[in-house]
């Protein structure tokens, strides 16, 4: 059985947003996304909610950026259940340009294991995306944006 995800992102302050996120009906966290100054992705937080051990952000000159839980734990989360008893692993997403499409791309990699390539926007979308190729079940993703 496919674990069903729920992510729902709703504006907290004018300069946040704050999303939470289910894993089988069940409240993994709540969390701020400063998307005003920090420009901050619901896609690190919510991966990282899921049981992800760590996700690696990589850019195109190859310099890497490592966001875990004690990233999450940094930044204050309302609510965090903690860490699942069991790992799901390490995301790896490679920033690239891709020719054919005229735009960047971010390669994703679970574990070592390449699936397939995403817009590199960094959001809602792109995490649902990525959950679906996890293969998680995505019963709700609601972005404020869409959703007005």
């Amino acid at each position: 059985m496919k674990d069903a995800v729920s992510i729902e992102l709703k504006e907290g302050t004018p300069m946040s947003d704050r999303m939470t996120v289910r894993l089988n009906g069940v409240i993994r966290g709540v969390v701020a996304i400063d998307t005003v100054e920090k420009k901050e992705s619901p896609v690190l937080p919510a991966l990282v909610l899921l049981g992800f051990d760590a996700v690696h952000l990589v850019d195109e000159s190859g310099h890497q950026v490592r966001y875990s839980s004690a990233d999450l734990l940094r930044d204050r989360p309302a609510l965090y259940a903690g860490p699942l008893p069991q790992t799901r692993g390490l995301i790896t997403l490679t920033l690239r340009w891709s020719e054919p499409l005229e735009e960047y791309r971010l390669d994703v990699s679970h574990n070592g294991q390449r699936l397939e390539s995403v817009d590199a926007k960094l959001n809602v979308g792109t995490l649902r995306k990525i959950l679906v190729q996890l293969g998680f079940t995505v019963t709700h993703v609601e972005d404020i944006a869409k959703a007005a």
